[in-house]
């Protein structure tokens, strides 16, 4: 249900059909967080619209990539008018890094740190008090989603007020793993990234990831490229990394999501994982605890699903909306 309606809403705003240049992605801002830290984020739709969703980018995609930018107009688009996607990215190496204390934090499972630099986007973006306030993530965003809601809740910060709803889609702090499971996790997650990319229907989408259908070697180009873009990103900041490859091989969603569903204070929320994804375990689904706030789904295929924008828009329909 969810994907037809996303469909229908993209195809009646002419999103697949339309080019970077007609799609007039927003400018990025910064707001600044505790360290003097500057969080890039930008706005998609009406920022005084009834809902505002704060879209917390997954581990190595930033919100000012013409791509990521793309699913997050998508995802707009998507949920229409009453809805304003928020996107933002919290960790980018060489730019956007952990001082040695939170690195530590991160390691250890605790992604407040991460939680603080949405509080401060959040704090940015004022909403009033009659707009609801949704998290949305995917991968090291559901993540970060997850710990951001389990502060407000559990840990009220600089007078911000609880979150209504909270999507975690994929998180990776589902179970306890060696920092090698992890890595090898991620590394297999994504087999069918280009086609995920080609389903999308967006000719927006093949402009900022540098695709021409008409050349044979298109495929091979676009993966070697990620490939580099991967690589490079580790290098940049390799402790960095380090600290978030420990963070995702604890269990530290997983005992959150609980320890809100036991304490009565879990956002109305949907928490969803991707069948063929050893990111995130079908036993990490079992684990979670029962109640009428959750929701949980699990869609055919692998990590790389959400790099299909239209299927990235139907999650965003279906957490938000539905």
């Amino acid at each position: 249900m969810a994907e037809i309606y996303a469909d229908s809403q993209l195809s009646a705003a002419g999103f697949h059909s339309s080019s970077l240049t007609e799609l007039q992605l927003p400018v990025v801002q910064v707001a600044e967080a505790p360290g003097n830290v500057q969080v890039p984020y930008a706005v998609f739709g009406d920022r005084d619209a009834p809902r505002l969703v704060f879209a917390i980018s997954p581990y190595g995609c930033r919100v000012d990539d013409e791509s990521q930018m793309v699913r997050l107009e998508a995802q707009q688009k998507a949920l229409g008018n009453d809805a304003c996607i928020v996107g933002l990215h919290v960790y980018e190496p060489g730019r956007l890094e952990l001082s040695a204390h939170e690195r530590r934090m991160i390691a250890g499972g605790s992604f407040r740190p991460y939680a603080d630099r949405v509080l401060s986007v959040i704090e940015a973006v004022d909403p009033h008090d009659d707009q609801e306030i949704i998290l949305y993530g995917f991968s090291m965003g559901a993540d970060v989603s997850v710990d951001t809601a389990y502060r407000m809740t559990s840990d009220p910060q600089r007078g911000i007020r609880s979150v209504e709803r909270l999507a975690a889609i994929e998180p990776a702090r589902s179970q306890k793993r060696g920092a090698l499971a992890v890595v090898r996790a991620f590394a297999t997650s994504g087999d069918d990234l280009y086609d995920n990319v080609m389903a999308s229907r967006s000719p927006a989408l093949l402009e900022a990831r540098g695709i021409d259908q008409a050349d044979p070697r298109a495929k091979k180009k676009h993966d070697a490229q990620v490939t580099k873009d991967v690589v490079r990103g580790n290098l940049q900041d390799i402790r960095g990394n380090i600290a978030n490859i420990r963070g995702f091989a604890t269990d530290e969603s997983l005992s959150q999501l609980n320890a809100m569903i036991q304490g009565d204070v879990l956002p109305i929320a949907l928490v969803g994982r991707m069948t063929e994804s050893p990111v995130c375990a079908q036993d990490f689904m079992d684990a979670l605890l029962p109640s009428d706030n959750l929701r949980t789904f699990e869609a055919e295929g692998d990590h790389s699903l959400a790099d299909n924008v239209s299927k990235s828009a139907a999650f965003a329909v279906r957490a938000v909306l539905f």
